[in-house]
């Protein structure tokens, strides 16, 4: 777009240059507004999304130690009952 010198057009169309000037600069304004707007409402919209899995990721972990907690506890006590089986089944042998 070239520009134009206002000095040379009559007062009518230096009136409507500068008219269109301030609206395109006014919708503009009122673009950036609501594109603000837009991206705020958005940042919002994920942050809520994030912290739910965060809170959904802290809920598994917390199962998951549950479970292996488990998992270890049960497999400990069959090595104990196993080391008490094997004892039993060689009373003289030495056990580390």
């Amino acid at each position: 777009m070239r520009r134009v010198d206002l000095r040379k057009l009559n007062p009518t169309r230096r009136a409507f240059v500068l008219g269109f000037h301030r609206g395109m600069s006014r919708g503009m304004q009122e673009s950036r507004q609501l594109l603000r707007e837009e991206l705020q409402q958005n940042r919002l919209d994920y942050r809520k999304e994030l912290h739910g899995l965060l809170r959904e990721v802290s809920t598994l972990r917390a199962d998951y130690c549950l479970l292996a907690t488990k998992y270890h506890r049960v497999m400990l006590d069959r090595a104990v009952d196993e080391a008490v089986n094997e004892k039993s089944a060689h009373p003289g042998m030495l056990m580390n």
